[in-house]
């Protein structure tokens, strides 16, 4: 027997009834408060976001590191209280993503964030050549949340939205990069006509494949 017929992965039970039903549809934000806690008898508190001092926001479709969340997010409907029990495979990666919550709202002075920023920055070079598209654009959006005007991190999270054939997104943020920083001007216009022109390669490339072919001509 399988382990979902043992027990299930995910139970929910509602605090508080919701206002609205709502569809949840793929790049849909979601913003929402949290508490997480251990299963043990006193239910010990591990983060809650109201300590935290913001909620937590949550684009649907982004490849969130804990994707669960997304799961019991779309289960509930607006301003419902619920309480998830959820199993432990799936949240090995709560951890991680504990600690880039905590750092987020740690308070630094500016030498340390540029710092930090700029660590950050060069590991999402290296996942740029590595092709972890999704993983650049979550943590270059994290630094842009502290420095909006951040050049590289325009110009790189662009890039990784190349990579993700997300063309309105690339275009967005590579121009405010043009904008902030001139010089980049031609080595953007190469980058979006490059995207254009495999996109375009791509559209073909799908319409040949559905292409219906009549052997009885």
């Amino acid at each position: 027997m399988s382990r979902t017929n043992n027990r299930e992965l995910i139970v929910k039970k509602i605090l508080s009834a919701g206002t609205k039903t709502v569809t949840f549809n793929p790049g849909t934000k979601v913003n929402f408060h949290f508490k997480t806690t251990k299963c043990d008898e006193n239910e010990t508190v591990i983060d809650d976001s109201r300590v935290l001092g913001r909620p937590m926001e949550l684009v649907l479709g982004k490849k969130f590191k804990l994707e669960v969340w997304e799961t019991i997010v779309q289960k509930m409907a607006l301003n419902e209280v619920s309480k998830f029990t959820v199993d432990k495979s799936l949240v090995t990666s709560y951890p991680f993503v504990s600690k880039t919550l905590r750092e987020v709202d740690k308070p630094q002075n500016e030498k340390v964030n540029r710092h930090c920023c700029g660590v950050t920055l060069q590991n999402e070079g290296c996942k740029l050549l590595n092709k972890e598209y999704y993983n650049v654009i979550e943590h270059c959006t994290t630094v842009l949340e502290n420095e909006p005007d951040n050049v590289k991190a325009l110009f790189r999270r662009g890039k990784a939205h190349i990579g993700a054939w997300n063309q309105v997104e690339a275009t967005k943020d590579l121009e405010r990069a043009v904008e902030l920083d001139p010089t980049l001007k031609s080595v953007v216009e190469k980058e979006l006509q490059a995207l254009a022109s495999a996109i375009k390669k791509r559209e073909q490339s799908e319409k040949q494949k559905y292409t219906i072919v009549d052997f009885n001509k």
